[in-house]
């Protein structure tokens, strides 16, 4: 059971209720990435542990095998991996706040979220310059900026390096579109010069209540 290793994770995630209110499956041509996130209880300073126990779960929902038979790790760049059950899937972890998120995908898979919460003052330096004309034009450059971070978060997630890579030389070009996460366009990554090809690419909106929060997943071609 879940109860077992949680940290914080809401009744409906810990418990037995099923979490599909937050879950979302995204068929693409050779796989499907299932995402699911869920909001804590409170928020917490380590959300390592709550990341884990919503993997595990994840894992044991999509690989067909008990809980106790999915074990994780960590690479020497501190992105995650699923050392059992031996399945051909590859896993992301996100969390901010009192939110975490788990996605698991035949690919190489990245997945992040953020919270909207009010408006700031983007960090600019992280942005390619096509990104800042297009956040200077727009009239929610706040809406537009989350959308580019979790999608350009998620690409380096999904490549393996995190933030380890300079963002700024990463350019996320993103439909002009308002729709959620689960009905948005893919949007297209270009990476020093190059586009990147990508199995499954989205970033919008998703609910979870009582508030919506920004969502990104990216699936690269293997």
């Amino acid at each position: 059971m879940l109860d077992r290793v949680t940290y914080g994770l809401s009744a409906e995630a810990a418990g037995d209720a099923s979490i599909a209110p937050f879950a979302h499956s995204l068929e693409y041509p050779g796989g499907r990435a299932d995402i699911w996130l869920t909001r804590l209880s409170e928020p917490a300073r380590d959300l390592s542990p709550a990341r884990a126990a919503l993997a595990h779960r994840l894992v044991a929902w999509r690989a067909h095998c008990e809980e106790s038979g999915v074990a994780l790790a960590h690479d020497a760049d501190g992105a995650p991996r699923l050392v059992a059950p031996d399945v051909a899937l590859a896993l992301s972890l996100a969390g901010r706040g009192d939110i975490v998120a788990a996605a698991v995908a035949d690919g190489p898979v990245g997945v992040d979220i953020e919270t909207i919460g009010e408006a700031f003052s983007p960090p600019l330096n992280v942005l390619h310059p096509t990104e800042r004309a297009a956040l200077a034009a727009a009239s929610d450059a706040h809406g537009l900026f989350l959308r580019i971070w979790t999608a350009k978060e998620a690409y380096l997630k999904a490549l393996g390096t995190g933030l380890l890579r300079e963002p700024a030389g990463i350019e996320v070009r993103l439909a002009a579109s308002d729709a959620t996460f689960a009905e948005c366009p893919a949007f297209d990554i270009v990476d020093r010069g190059r586009r990147v090809a990508t199995r499954l690419a989205r970033a919008g909106r998703t609910d979870l209540a009582p508030a919506p929060v920004v969502l990104a997943c990216v699936v690269l071609e293997l």
